[in-house]
């Protein structure tokens, strides 16, 4: 097997070790993980209806043409400017996390029921957190109105009514340096929405090697939806840009 075969296979298996197997939980007497740097950056008009927990069902095409889907959750809440992403770093509950990899194997993404949104909800805060080891997660939503041409010709993307851009940038104690996630967003309904991703990772090596999965994904709003801030928030919020230290 020649060595640049043998070095995709080695990355591949990383990256999707990385999406699709849930990372031991954290001991009682291990370590907390190190702060991590999150920042939200927004381009364009969005949808009124963002702000909430969300649990991501992703459907990748394996490159032995197996389909997988495996979950992910974001929190996106309202910053004192724009909407701000949190990438939910922790463990998916394991009854979940069983139901996903034997449901999720088919022609289409497993669908939670109702029960299983239920259970996040109560859960979600308090998921174990995981010890993947991420030093910087970037997000970037932008609007149909403010794509650049690359999001407007990109199969994922054109089209599409919104798109989020995730960057997570590890600190080095796995194969997997950085992974980049594009997702764009077609379809809403009354549980969330829908739409066409790409995902990129890329390993440290003689010479770096990027391994792309493509895939479907849905999204499906845990919870209710958080209130909307009162006018006495929005005020405050307004003049907070004022102060000075």
């Amino acid at each position: 097997m020649s060595l640049p075969i043998l070095l995709w296979r080695t990355i591949a298996g990383a990256a999707i070790a990385l999406l699709l197997t849930p990372s031991p939980g954290l001991c009682a007497d291990a370590p907390k993980p190190a702060e991590v740097v999150e920042t939200t950056d927004v381009l364009g008009q969005l949808p009124d209806d963002l702000a909430g927990r969300w649990l991501v069902v992703n459907q990748i095409k394996l490159p032995s043409g197996e389909l997988r889907s495996y979950p992910r959750l974001w929190e996106i809440r309202r910053g004192r400017e724009h909407l701000e992403v949190m990438l939910k770093r922790v463990e998916v509950p394991a009854e979940l996390a069983k139901k996903v990899q034997e449901g999720g194997s088919g022609p289409t993404p497993w669908t939670p029921a109702a029960d299983d949104l239920r259970m996040l909800d109560e859960r979600w805060d308090q998921l174990p957190s995981t010890n993947a080891d991420w030093a910087k997660i970037e997000h970037k939503l932008y609007g149909a109105d403010a794509y650049t041409d690359e999001l407007k010709s990109d199969e994922e993307t054109k089209g599409s009514k919104f798109a989020l851009l995730t960057k997570e940038t590890f600190s080095g104690a796995q194969p997997v340096k950085t992974t980049i996630s594009v997702y764009g967003f077609r379809e809403s309904g009354s549980n969330g929405q829908s739409g066409d991703f790409v995902t990129t990772s890329i390993a440290a090596a003689p010479l770096p090697i990027p391994i792309t999965l493509k895939g479907s994904f849905k999204v499906y709003r845990v919870g209710a939806p958080p209130a909307p801030p009162s006018i006495l928030r929005r005020i405050l919020d307004m003049f907070s840009g004022c102060r000075r230290g």
